[in-house]
């Protein structure tokens, strides 16, 4: 008796479209990461233009006085809003937290009655001029361009950095030539990241209308 046996051959083609799809894989999580990372770039560089024009707008009235100062009562201890911070800075962390949401475990809401009792969660991070003040590591900055710190009389005005987290490992890449030029590591929770310093300088002059 005679057995004839078949034999069964995988497409060769099928083989292909396999090794294709391995080797495209890559590339498309790449792509897909990388254009969110890009949309948090255009968004965070939108929030930023806004909260530096605030900022500069409260360093116009107040220059470097501090919410304590004023009698800010929705402050709390540092690295949240404080008493100690100044203005111009709190104004700019609560555009950029309000605005971006990946931003908003930094808000700490205290009451559940009024929605405005809110503080941030930042610590404080200022300059005069570009020379070292206070730097905790935080994701604002704000550089007061005023060389008579106690009042800043003669300032005109401030620039704002926000270091926009890489939210994908690897994205990092595609934003390699910014971060050359703008590098920014910041601090939280005992631990640092590096992020994409963006700034924006708004000079709108001193007008104190409080004394």
């Amino acid at each position: 008796m005679l057995h004839t046996g078949k034999k069964h051959f995988e497409s060769p083609i099928s083989g292909q479209s396999t090794l294709e799809l391995a080797l495209l894989l890559p590339v498309l999580f790449v792509l897909f990461f990388g254009s969110i990372q890009i949309l948090i770039y255009i968004q965070s560089s939108t929030a930023l233009q806004y909260a530096a024009f605030v900022s500069a707008r409260s360093f116009q009235v107040y220059g470097d006085r501090k919410l304590g100062e004023i009698g800010y009562r929705k402050t709390s201890n540092h690295p949240k809003t404080n008493p100690e911070q100044t203005i111009a800075e709190a104004s700019a962390e609560m555009v950029i937290f309000e605005s971006l949401m990946w931003e908003q475990t930094r808000i700490e809401r205290r009451s559940a009655l009024d929605i405005f009792d809110r503080v941030y969660e930042d610590g404080n991070d200022l300059t005069y001029n570009a020379s070292s003040s206070e730097n905790s590591g935080g994701a604002v900055r704000v550089n007061l361009h005023c060389s008579d710190p106690g009042g800043c009389e003669n300032g005109s005005g401030v620039t704002v950095t926000y270091c926009a987290p890489f939210v994908f490992p690897g994205t990092e890449i595609l934003f390699s030539l910014k971060q050359k030029e703008a590098p920014c590591r910041v601090e939280r929770f005992g631990k640092s990241y590096q992020a994409l310093g963006l700034s924006k300088t708004v000079l709108l002059g001193r007008e104190p209308v409080e004394k």
